[in-house]
């Protein structure tokens, strides 16, 4: 389905979105087919000069993620799917405390996301600003530090 920018409602949550992104990396989770990517890719993206898309699901993407290679033109950078790779947590953790003066990050997955879960290489948010901003199943969680354990 091709997607018009201007015809998008912009959703309410995009505005938590684009000012989290600010100061720290976001993740957007939910159902299966309420909006996620089409909310991360044509509209937060939207406000963004440049942005690049990768999705696990996708052979020359599953790639470029496990390479790291970043285009140099890109302000963000948008995961999707990335909670199929097993070590995802460690992979986007260690790419976000580089890169985080170059680039933002956005990752989106279904509600297996799983940020709470506590353990080895588990990745653990501390108090984030707008966390459990719902609309049609779709989650927000802002993360600024991780493996903290202060959930």
């Amino acid at each position: 389905m091709l997607y018009n920018v201007n015809m998008l409602k912009d959703r309410y949550l995009a505005s938590y979105i684009l000012e989290d992104l600010k100061e720290k990396m976001v993740f957007v989770g939910g159902p299966r087919q309420v909006g996620k990517t089409t909310l991360c890719r044509k509209i937060v993206a939207s406000h963004f000069r440049n942005h690049a898309y990768f999705n696990w699901d996708n052979r020359a993407d599953r790639k470029t993620i496990t390479a790291s290679s970043w285009p140099g033109d890109a302000e963000l950078l948008i995961f999707d799917e990335i909670h199929k790779y097993r070590r995802w947590k460690g992979l986007i953790k260690g790419e976000y405390d580089k890169l985080k003066e170059i680039y933002k990050f956005l990752v989106t997955g279904s509600a297996r996301l799983d940020l709470y879960r506590r353990g080895s290489d588990s990745l653990q948010v501390v108090k984030p600003n707008h966390i459990d901003k719902l609309e049609k199943g779709i989650r927000i969680i802002s993360a600024g530090k991780f493996l903290s354990g202060l959930i």
